[in-house]
């Protein structure tokens, strides 16, 4: 007999391209399920947060960052007062949306530090950082009322997409109404994936169809 030759048959072949497949095909939906435990977790701060402003506006009758009496309160600690319009608002005398962070870790209801500094957003510096890496949350103020949200780069993306719109609708489902321009919370088109999250012609609003980080999420606190 003659001794069979060195090489894959190609049943062999096919047995490798299927277990090539099946690894690859793995790592997909392990990086899927980890990206709805990140969304999983915003949820958690969201909700957080949103609890954090309700506890400061009972204590001290204000919302943080819009806090008048801030430096009569922590006259050591490098703060600023708001303007009092019950908005936690970027403006160019004070960022509110800067401070907040600073007057809900001083009134010791969050934890961390954060120190106000309003010359850039910086991640763990002056607003807290997600678990979503490169993200920090940031407060906002639109006609609708005030806000929560994640912006990327180190704070200074401020409307780029954040979320896939899978995750988004995850998020909606959780804290709201599961439509993405209703209630409390809301979905956009990131600036950079312009038609990518939102079809309005789909009663849920949520472009399912496509892959990839597409959404801006907001989530309304009053």
């Amino acid at each position: 007999m003659k001794k069979s030759e060195n090489g894959f048959t190609l049943i062999e072949m096919s047995v490798v391209i299927v277990i090539i497949g099946a690894f690859f095909a793995g790592i997909s939906i392990l990086m899927g399920v980890l990206d709805n435990a990140k969304a999983t977790m915003v949820v958690t701060d969201y909700s957080n947060y949103k609890t954090s402003v309700r506890t400061f506006e009972l204590k001290y009758d204000a919302l943080p960052g819009d806090f008048t009496n801030a430096t009569s309160y922590w006259p050591n600690d490098n703060t600023d007062n708001g303007d009092g319009d019950r908005t936690i608002e970027y403006d160019e005398g004070v960022n509110e949306d800067i401070r907040a962070w600073q007057h809900l870790s001083l009134a010791g209801i969050i934890t961390g530090t954060f120190n106000g500094d309003e010359s850039s957003y910086q991640i763990g510096v002056n607003i807290p950082e997600s678990k979503i890496a490169g993200n920090g949350f940031r407060f906002g103020y639109d006609s609708s009322g005030n806000y929560v949200y994640l912006s990327t780069d180190n704070g200074t993306s401020v409307d780029k997409a954040v979320f896939s719109t899978e995750d988004a609708v995850l998020i909606d489902n959780k804290l709201d109404d599961g439509i993405a321009d209703t209630g409390g919370v809301i979905s956009v088109d990131g600036s950079d994936t312009p038609g990518g999250c939102i079809d309005g012609t789909i009663d849920i609003g949520y472009d399912l169809k496509v892959e990839g980080k597409q959404c801006l999420t907001i989530y309304y606190i009053d």
